[in-house]
């Protein structure tokens, strides 16, 4: 796996993992789970032929958590990091 840590702003750090190289393939999870949600062996024959990028969403996995009840918490502030 070749994860890192992106910012992308409010103090928002998302966990990515980029591979491959060509079309871009974006592989987004479910609520409660993360990126390792997607099995290595399918990021590997996906990469053969697109560039895949698999990320942690806000408050998932190894991506930065925000406390809830705080001031911009909530869904709408959480997708719209997904797509900064």
């Amino acid at each position: 796996m070749t994860e890192r840590m992106v910012d992308v702003g409010d103090g928002v750090r998302l966990c990515v993992d980029v591979r491959g190289t060509g079309d871009a393939l974006v592989l987004v999870h479910g609520a409660g789970c993360g990126l390792v949600a997607w099995p290595e062996e399918l990021v590997e024959r996906l990469a053969a032929h697109h560039r895949v990028l698999r990320y942690d969403a806000r408050d998932q996995g190894r991506s930065t958590t925000w406390p809830v009840g705080q001031p911009g918490y909530g869904m709408p502030t959480s997708s719209a990091t997904s797509w900064r």
